[in-house]
């Protein structure tokens, strides 16, 4: 099981304690968007499983560009 998740100061999966995961729990911080970086991820993938998204409605509406490439620009790159 590979978990792709935005690196910075909490990501998602920091927050549950890396260190109590399994070991064949691998985390890979990567920005759903750097396409080049998540396409390598990807190759190595039988099944994915696609729950990156930008759930802010106010951050939707204050920068709506960056929701797009969040929420439907980075899906697409994956899916190429």
């Amino acid at each position: 099981v590979t978990v792709v998740d935005l690196p910075g100061p909490l990501p998602a999966l920091q927050r549950c304690r890396r260190q109590q995961l399994p070991a064949t729990v691998v985390w890979q911080p990567c920005d759903v968007c750097d396409t080049p970086r998540l396409a390598g991820l990807l190759e190595q993938q039988d099944v994915v499983f696609w729950l990156a998204a930008q759930v802010s409605h106010i951050g939707s509406m204050e920068e709506p560009l960056v929701d797009l490439d969040v929420n439907y620009r980075s899906l697409l790159g994956a899916l190429e």
